[in-house]
């Protein structure tokens, strides 16, 4: 039926007047009803607010709309880490908010009096979907004055209304509308089943969108026995609003764990494909069984056909091999890490029998599938699937093609054509620059919504926004921007959730005092995400200075972005920082392909070609394909304390951390005038973390410092606890001046000046077979000395005793530093403990550090 609105005529000004004209309206009514009888496309209804007696008033939810829980919400607004704050994994927290549409009918008292009329009792129809014209509508009816949806999809506008009749005519509301926020996951609801979301929503390193709707994680359907456990409200949830057209079932045969089940819980017409792995399967800790193999394979190949979506896939509880395939997946379609990694802890929201943490996948596959070859995440996740897995590329290009929304630079939204239009912005509106802007003074204070520069100029004296939680993209700024004190950016002064797309600053910022100054953001919270952005203005500050993000507290995601500009900072104590692409982060990092080519000067403690200090345990931190060919410079008077410099990044500071650097390149001059030690290095200063991975790694810049401790490829800290102390030497420990020690025949890598050997222990064990590791305890020795000398070196050997737990090292005679042969012998070197890897930067042979 069309339903059209119809004015109240107009109000008389006598009783007697306004009696007749509400006969007449009766009438009329009466007559319209009894012609949509025979014509149920002309039925007409009351709608305008203003002028009928009877209304239904749709109540604002507001403009955008969390579809989490607030537990929920709270967690994803902080640290991925810390999610056993807010779960546990022991009790069932997985579902989403439920959001409750509401409305009023009003009834104008003295037309309820007149015509007997009333809300009482009424039906009313909710109309709900996602186009304006409400084409695609799903329609609801209840007898209450409220409803409740859920399910709903991420960044996603949602428009609805209701329509009753009331007293004989029919009534409906003004249409309202939400959108929903693009935090992601989106989790679901389906009845009988724990740990359902959505892998779609995201945005990629590339720009483009994961379709949402497509691929879909859970719990078990059906328990071991064969026994159902979704419900049929769950079936329905299933079948009729999600649509799924295929289940992937990755409980094990063998011990029947999949109860022998032949067909899927949802339908026999729903296809159900048995890819059965084993427990260990999500470690794949170097060896993986052929059977899960195949079934990983075989998963690829049902998601490389369009007639199997939407797809379903699922473990036991959806969390560990689950986990594992759903890494591969995201990885795949280009997701930053940051976001795979928050994915894998949302499980502990369900009901999954124990917490998981980053610790539990850390080393195990994120770091198999990163020791393949290529510049980003989704590069060396596609070699994997291709030359390990075997699935083919024209699967792997068709599973990519169907997932993704590619990328729209197309403007939309209302166009901005001058300031006046840019200050008057809604703070969640959508804009497009529709020309080049000037702004001579003033800013927007808050912008939550989406800007598109469409390609134009914005010249400014001031950041563009004072706090930034929204899409910016396709835009250029230039001017002058300086400030005395605070938080200065470009773009934003602060951000929060934040997201840039091709960004461009060509402006000078500068902050003559305290604190941060940034090319576009001084200071960034819960997540920020940079692709393709640059940096070309000199940055400047008094404090901590950026070429992007200045400071970030929380999980930082740069892809593709460049620095060029000077970067400078003259802190007036040490302790400060300086970066090409950010300052300081406390949180997981991932940067892939970025690049800094501008100078970066600072008196401060931490510098870096790209970051100054990446810092916070129990977190992933990733450097790919990331190069640095600016000249750093760094230098204070105060002799008391350390400086850390680093052609990469100059102090990795991670505890639990696990940190990768891989095919990262330092040709930049690295000098430091510093009064006190100066730790030199071309891809990181300092490195204090319990798993590290170095592949493919290369300094070719000089390195100068009149005090520097050393010049070094990598400088690594590894610090024996107390309880592993005990383990090492029982006399006085060895003093080792600059070891030195190399990995097979290529590498050079040097230990700290006067070593100590309990406290800088290297103990190997290559995954590659080679289990030996070359140690020079003594200074001064040429390649060929070495070679000609093996006492002066030596081959450690290695092997563990795994009912002990201790790992011990054959030794052959050497001498120590005072010269004195050390004969050959056995010794207990210490238990087992967390594993450092590095790379050798030719040979793709891994070596295991362990302390």
């Amino acid at each position: 039926m069309i339903y059209r609105n119809v004015p109240e005529t107009a109000m008389m000004t006598n009783d007697k007047k306004t009696k007749t004209n509400r006969r007449m309206i009766c009438v009329m009514l009466s007559l319209i009803l009894a012609i949509s009888c025979i014509t149920p496309s002309v039925l007409i209804a009351f709608a305008d607010e203003s002028t009928s007696p009877v209304r239904i008033v749709a109540e604002s939810l507001g403009d955008h709309v969390s579809i989490h829980s607030d537990l929920q919400e709270q967690y994803l607004n902080g640290p991925l880490q810390d999610i056993s704050n807010y779960a546990g994994g022991t009790e069932e927290l997985s579902r989403p908010a439920k959001i409750t549409l509401s409305w009023n009918t009003e009834i104008d008292e003295a037309y309820a009096a007149e015509s007997g009329i009333s809300a009482e009792g009424c039906s009313y129809q909710l109309y709900f979907g996602k186009t304006e014209d409400f084409s695609d509508a799903d329609v609801y009816t209840t007898t209450e004055t409220s409803y409740e949806v859920t399910n709903l999809e991420l960044a996603t506008t949602y428009y609805w209304k209701v329509v009753s009749e009331i007293g004989g005519a029919p009534y409906e509301s003004k249409t309202a509308s939400f959108t929903t926020e693009r935090n992601g996951p989106r989790n679901l609801y389906v009845s009988g089943i724990t740990n359902v979301r959505d892998i779609g929503g995201y945005t990629t390193l590339s720009g483009d969108t994961v379709k949402q709707g497509r691929i879909i994680r859970c719990g078990k359907l059906h328990n071991s026995d064969g026994s159902r456990k979704i419900t049929e409200k769950g079936i329905t949830e299933m079948r009729e609003k999600l649509g799924v057209k295929s289940e992937i079932e990755l409980r094990k045969a063998s011990n029947n764990e999949y109860g022998g089940v032949e067909s899927s819980m949802l339908g026999a017409d729903v296809n159900y494909y048995l890819l059965p792995m084993d427990y260990k399967g999500n470690m794949m800790e170097g060896t993986f069984s052929e059977d899960n193999i195949g079934s990983l394979r075989g998963v690829f190949e049902v998601l490389s056909k369009e007639e199997n979506y939407p797809v379903i896939f699922h473990c036991a509880i959806g969390t560990d091999r689950t986990g594992m395939v759903a890494y591969c997946i995201e990885a795949l379609l280009g997701m930053s890490e940051t976001d795979i990694i928050r994915d894998y802890l949302y499980s502990n929201f369900g009901s999954i029998g124990g917490s998981r943490s980053i610790s539990t996948i850390r080393s195990k596959y994120p770091k198999f599938i990163k020791d393949y070859d290529g510049k980003t995440l989704q590069e060396k996740t596609y070699r994997f699937l291709n030359e390990y897995v075997g699935v083919p590329t024209e699967q792997l290009d068709e599973v990519i093609r169907l997932n993704l929304i590619p990328r729209d630079d197309a403007p939309y939204g209302e166009p901005i054509s001058s300031q006046e239009d840019f200050l008057s912005m809604k703070d969640d509106g959508k804009y497009y620059l529709a020309k080049d802007i000037s702004l001579s003074s003033g800013y927007t204070s808050q912008f939550f919504g989406t800007f598109d520069g469409n390609g134009h100029t914005v010249t400014t004296t001031k950041p563009l926004f004072s706090n930034l939680s929204g899409v910016v993209k396709n835009l250029t700024i230039k001017g002058q921007i300086a400030s005395s004190s605070g938080r200065i950016g470009a773009l934003a002064c602060e951000g929060s959730r934040l997201t840039c797309i091709d960004v461009k600053n060509e402006a000078d910022v500068a902050v003559t005092g305290k604190y941060y100054a940034g090319g576009l953001v001084g200071y960034a919270t819960v997540w920020a995400t940079l692709i393709d952005c640059e940096n070309h203005g000199t940055i400047e500050s008094a404090y901590h200075a950026a070429g992007i993000v200045c400071r970030m507290t929380g999980e930082l995601t740069l892809s593709s972005c460049q620095n060029d500009g000077a970067i400078l900072s003259a802190p007036p104590e040490v302790k400060y920082y300086t970066g090409g692409m950010v300052a300081k982060s406390n949180g997981s990092v991932m940067m892939q392909n970025c690049r800094n080519s501008g100078a970066v000067t600072s008196s401060g403690k931490y510098t870096g070609g790209l970051g100054g200090c990446l810092d916070t345990s129990d977190v992933m931190k990733t450097i790919l394909s990331c190069e640095n060919s600016g000249k750093l410079t760094c230098g204070t008077d105060n002799e008391q304390d350390d400086s850390y410099m680093g052609g990469i990044v100059g102090y990795m500071k991670g505890g639990k951390s696990y940190c990768t650097f891989s095919y990262c390149r330092n040709s930049g001059e690295i000098i430091s005038n510093a009064g006190g030690k100066t730790i030199l290095c071309g891809v990181c200063g300092y490195v204090n973390s319990e798993s590290i991975v170095i592949t493919h790694c290369s300094n070719d810049g000089s390195e100068a410092s009149p005090n520097a401790s050393e010049s070094i490829c990598y400088h690594l800290y590894f610090n024996p606890t107390a309880s592993e102390e005990k383990y090492l030497h029982d006399n006085d420990p060895w003093i080792y001046d600059n070891v030195i020690f190399s990995i097979g025949d290529r590498g050079t890598y040097r230990l700290p000046h006067e070593t100590t050997f309990g406290d800088w222990i290297m103990q190997a064990g290559s995954s590659s077979g080679n289990n030996a590791v070359w140690v020079t305890p003594v200074t001064g020795l040429t390649d060929k000395q070495i070679k000609d000398n093996p006492a002066f070196s030596g081959v450690w050997s290695y092997y563990r005793d795994d009912e002990q737990g201790k790992l011990y090292a054959e030794i052959p005679s050497h001498r120590d530093a005072r010269g004195n042969v050390i004969l050959p012998q056995e010794e207990v070197l210490g238990p087992d403990s967390v594993p450092v890897t590095i790379y050798d930067l030719i040979t793709p042979y891994a070596y295991q550090l362990s302390y």
